[in-house]
């Protein structure tokens, strides 16, 4: 009897992590906060985007600057992230702009001086990559909602399109990271 309970026990116990381990591995986005947590996560075309390295589920990799050159401040967000072998990742830049709490930045094309913009590189395991992009015709929008020190909370949006005419939308974005 002793023998049965054991094995009942362990069973259900095997079970019940296993249910656990499906529940933790569904992506939800990270809650917004303003606390220098380094956390980031969007939406893109409707599927959770939260950086990771593959294999880890735990290891968020996030770099981010906030720097003064040739005359001007300039602040860059790279979220990594690689998953059942493609890789790609999504940009935040802001050229030659202070950032300021409570400003909203208005995502507009790459290579325009004093702009902000979003971009997202895909790149699949036959190493082929696809780049969308922001632009001034198309909407996209980051407002700084807490900037001090070392810490840029956000939250952002933004379309963007492909060389072959490709849109992706980007809802629901969110970044609290510590400089």
């Amino acid at each position: 009897m002793k023998i049965k309970l054991t094995a009942l026990f362990l069973l259900f116990t095997m079970l019940s992590a296993t249910c656990k381990k499906e529940k933790h591995d569904k992506e939800t986005l990270p809650a917004a906060t303003q606390i220098g947590k380094d956390i980031f996560g969007c939406l893109i075309d409707g599927k959770v985007f939260v950086p990771r390295k593959s294999g880890v589920s735990d290891f968020l990799i996030l770099n981010a600057n906030y720097d003064y050159l040739n005359g001007g401040y300039y602040f860059s967000l790279i979220a990594p992230r690689s998953k059942d072998g493609v890789r790609s990742a999504l940009y935040l830049k802001v050229n030659d702009l202070v950032l300021k709490e409570g400003q909203a930045y208005k995502l507009t094309s790459t290579d325009l001086p004093k702009s902000a913009n979003g971009v997202f590189v895909i790149t699949t395991s036959d190493f082929l990559e696809k780049k969308y992009q922001t632009s001034s015709s198309l909407g996209g929008e980051m407002l700084i909602t807490k900037f001090e020190k070392h810490i840029v909370s956000g939250t952002f949006w933004f379309d963007a399109v492909s060389e072959d005419g490709s849109k992706i939308e980007v809802r629901e974005g969110r970044f609290d990271i510590s400089l």
